[in-house]
């Protein structure tokens, strides 16, 4: 199972603003989630912690360095890039400039997967996750990869995912906005939280409160953000259930909407005009449907609105 520990408006107002935290109460976390019987599978930290802070770094590095199933977030910093490949030029929007990692002694002990999010061109939503690129993977696929590990003779869930020419996915979202359990990191740090909930389970930390920048629009609820923490929940959970959206060749799509356009002609040359009205609205809701269901079975067809008079 996968848990949410919560960086919250209640977490908040009792450590202070997040800018003013210093690496204790992370280093605090990881101590009380690993050190009873009950320790979780994998400890995602979905948080840059890429410039030192000061003493209590030390804390956090230690803690890190006792337990091997310690996952921290990185960053890669994209460009646009005119690149030259066999002779042709092409332009290449996901060019790697930069990568942020964790800061000294934690890149080397800890695992590590970028953790940037993949927005859409048309309405800003998240629907695609990239799980691997120029040799570094995501957030998710570390995750999970750290997740199998012990179980032998499991086979690498992210090699065997459908990716596209990119080594992405569309994400196939679990539920809405919070479908996953989400506790706040303060009542655990305080011990309110039993300890036997995170027994070899997934736990992912991040924040959960507004105007932290990292809320997103998602394409399974309209007008509602989802927190990036709660985006790498699902795509591990994709990853670990082999399932994801695949987009119907352009060729099915004409096909699809050819046949569309062949019937609503019949209708509208044959037939009187509240037939040939009454008949487009029965074939655009079926077609409506046609497109939820094939949703449904992981493909994503283009909706397209065809005029019904």
């Amino acid at each position: 199972s996968i848990k949410i520990i919560a960086i919250d408006e209640k977490t908040l107002e009792a450590l202070g603003q997040f800018e003013t935290w210093t690496r204790e109460p992370y280093a605090e976390l990881i101590e009380l989630l690993n050190g009873s019987e009950y320790a979780p599978k994998v400890i995602g930290l979905d948080v840059l912690f890429v410039n030192e802070k000061g003493e209590e770094d030390q804390l956090l590095v230690d803690a890190c360095k006792k337990y091997s199933n310690i996952v921290m977030a990185s960053d890669l910093v994209f460009s646009t890039k005119i690149e030259t490949k066999d002779g042709k030029s092409q332009v290449n929007p996901l060019h790697i400039d930069m990568v942020e990692t964790p800061f000294g002694q934690l890149t080397g002990t800890v695992r590590t997967g970028f953790a940037n999010a993949v927005q859409d061109s048309e309405d800003n939503s998240v629907r695609y996750a990239l799980l691997e690129r120029d040799g570094y993977q995501s957030f998710a696929a570390a995750i999970v990869r750290a997740a199998i590990e012990s179980d032998e003779g499991t086979v690498d869930p992210v090699s065997t995912m459908p990716v596209d020419a990119s080594n992405g996915i569309i994400i196939d979202y679990t539920g809405d906005v919070d479908s996953y359990e989400i506790l706040s990191m303060i009542d655990v740090l305080e011990g309110k939280i039993p300890a036997e909930i995170f027994s070899n389970s997934i736990v992912l930390i991040g924040v959960h409160a507004a105007g932290m920048g990292d809320s997103y629009a998602v394409p399974v609820q309209k007008g509602a953000q989802m927190y990036g923490v709660e985006i790498h929940a699902n795509i591990i959970q994709c990853l670990l259930e082999q399932r994801c959206l695949v987009n119907i060749s352009t060729l099915w799509n004409a096909v699809f909407y050819a046949v569309l356009a062949f019937i609503f002609a019949l209708l509208a040359t044959r037939m009187k005009i509240w037939i040939s009205v009454f008949g487009a609205a029965l074939i655009t809701a079926a077609q409506y449907f046609l497109c939820l269901k094939l949703d449904e079975k992981g493909l994503v067809i283009t909706i397209i609105v065809l005029p019904i008079s």
